[in-house]
Parts: structure tokens; C-alpha cells; sequence
């Protein structure tokens, strides 16, 4: 029980205590202490309405560091395609940033998306041909055979 939850039992046992008198047992703020207890004001922690649940967003937490081992790094569209089906529901515009901005020191992986463009850009039917020369004879890439053709 924090602060706040024993100062509105304490209300409810007590009515006709001043929120003075509340304030100064519980060492509150007296406009804090009011603005709690009648609903005016939420504690910051409650402010934001959450799209995900704690256990959600450990869950995609981890579904992007397991991606990130296979040195796979999700576009920001992705992390959103899969917050969505976490969370049944369209996220909002700035969703992934803020949400990759809270969560930036249990990631360990950061999508670039220069990255992504030099992929894409190096994509090309030589580099796919040549990448398939040396998935085939796995020995020419290592020094052990020499190039059939």
C-alpha cells in the first residue's frame, strides 16, 4: 500500500479530517493530496494510456532481440505489425518511435535505415549470382577447391 492508498483510507475512516491534516500525516503535498484523492489529477505513471501491457511489450521486446540474433533488424513497420497483433488494435503514428525510445537499453539492436537502402540498392541479379556460386561450392569460398568453370 504506497502513500496515497493509505491517505484515502484514512479519508474514508475519517471524514471530517482537513486535507491539512491528511497532508501533514502522510507528508503528501496538501494540492497533491487533493487533486489525487478527488480524481482531478493521475499520477504520472497512470497518465498515458498503455496500448500494451508490461507483459506484451517484454514479449516484443524480445521477439526483436531474437530477430536481431539472427542478424535480422526489423523496420520500424514491422515492430508495428507485430505491437498490432499483440495488441488487437491500430497504434498510433508515433508508437514505435516512443516506444523503441523506452525500451532502448534492453534492445540490442537498432534498424538504420541507410542500411536497409544500401541492402536493397546491392540487390542486383551479379550479386545474387555471385552469393549462389558460393553457397554451391561452400570449398571455392574457403580456399579448398578451385572454381568449376
Amino acid at each position: 500500500m504506497d502513500q496515497f492508498d493509505a491517505a484515502a483510507a484514512y479519508k474514508d475512516d475519517k471524514p471530517s479530517a482537513t486535507w491539512q491534516e491528511i497532508s501533514n500525516a502522510f507528508d503528501i503535498p496538501k494540492t497533491t493530496l487533493f487533486g489525487r484523492l478527488t480524481g482531478r489529477h493521475t499520477s504520472h505513471e497512470g497518465a498515458a494510456k498503455k496500448r500494451l501491457s508490461e507483459a506484451q511489450e517484454k514479449v516484443l521486446v524480445s521477439k526483436i532481440n531474437q530477430y536481431a540474433s539472427f542478424n535480422i533488424l526489423l523496420t520500424p513497420k514491422e515492430v508495428r505489425g507485430i505491437a498490432e497483433m499483440l495488441a488487437g488494435e491500430k497504434l498510433g503514428v508515433n508508437w514505435v518511435s516512443t516506444f523503441i525510445r523506452r525500451k532502448q537499453g534492453e534492445l540490442t539492436s537498432k534498424y538504420h535505415g541507410y542500411k536497409d537502402r544500401l541492402r536493397v540498392k546491392a540487390n542486383t541479379p551479379d550479386t545474387r549470382r555471385a552469393f549462389h556460386a558460393l553457397v554451391s561450392n561452400p570449398g571455392v569460398y574457403r580456399g579448398l577447391a578451385k572454381p568449376s568453370g
